[in-house]
């Protein structure tokens, strides 16, 4: 932030630093250090930076108001929130379509909409097997194609390359009770409370919650939003 201060006040213009995926500065583990020590930083040094912007943002809307929300918080009222409308399926199918034109490659309709249909819309699950699906194709011909069938292997790389994430995902969880546990249930659609005494599950299902992992859907239908993450914890024995 110093630094584009300082690059702001030589070139005589304004700075936009975009911070993307904010919320995991504080995602448990605490991989970036403490999150109520970061934001005060980051909070002092934007005081004192009047020529940069910053644009905070996240896909998990409910970590990103618990940072910006409450008054305990650094970054409290700092700001306005702007919310982004979902991507809609002819939306995903335009730009999908529009980045492998500028790659020059071929994908016809069916193939794309296989990609969207696969991803469910969320954004990491559909690029990653938008990209691994042309890793595909790479390997098996030329690569100016994305054929249908190389969608379904698309989705079998972009498990793997996220399959690191999802082990981490899961050894954080395990230092609640029953966390992990619930996290399988739901992602197989069964009850998460089932076999679990209520109130431990209800604690289990907070921190599921406040990670991301799972987003409630009216009293007691909790669903894994993250196709990729679902069908790992389903996977699990």
């Amino acid at each position: 932030i110093r630094l584009a201060q300082r690059t702001a006040e030589q070139d005589g213009r304004r700075i936009v630093l975009f911070l993307d995926e904010f919320q995991d500065i504080a995602a448990a583990g605490h991989r970036f250090g403490d999150p109520d020590v970061l934001t005060k930083q980051l909070r002092a040094q934007l005081q004192r930076a009047p020529l940069v912007s910053v644009l905070f943002a996240g896909s998990m809307e409910h970590l990103m108001r618990d940072l910006f929300g409450p008054a305990r918080r650094a970054l409290s009222q700092f700001g306005n929130f702007h919310e982004l409308s979902p991507i809609s399926a002819r939306e995903w199918r335009a730009g999908i379509a529009s980045r492998y034109g500028e790659l020059e490659v071929q994908a016809d309709e069916a193939t794309i909409a296989e990609i969207v249909a696969r991803g469910e819309g969320h954004p990491r699950s559909t690029m990653l097997i938008a990209r691994e699906a042309l890793t595909v194709a790479l390997t098996r011909h030329d690569g100016r194609t994305v054929e249908h069938g190389d969608v379904q292997g698309g989705e079998e790389l972009a498990m793997q390359a996220d399959r690191l994430r999802h082990e981490e995902i899961v050894e954080r969880l395990r230092s609640t009770a029953h966390a992990s546990a619930i996290a399988v249930r739901v992602a197989r659609g069964q009850h998460p409370y089932s076999g679990t005494p209520s109130s431990s599950a209800k604690r289990a299902l907070s921190v599921l919650e406040r990670a991301g992992i799972a987003e409630r859907h009216g009293r007691g239908n909790w669903t894994i939003p993250e196709p990729l993450l679902r069908r790992y914890l389903a996977a699990r024995l």
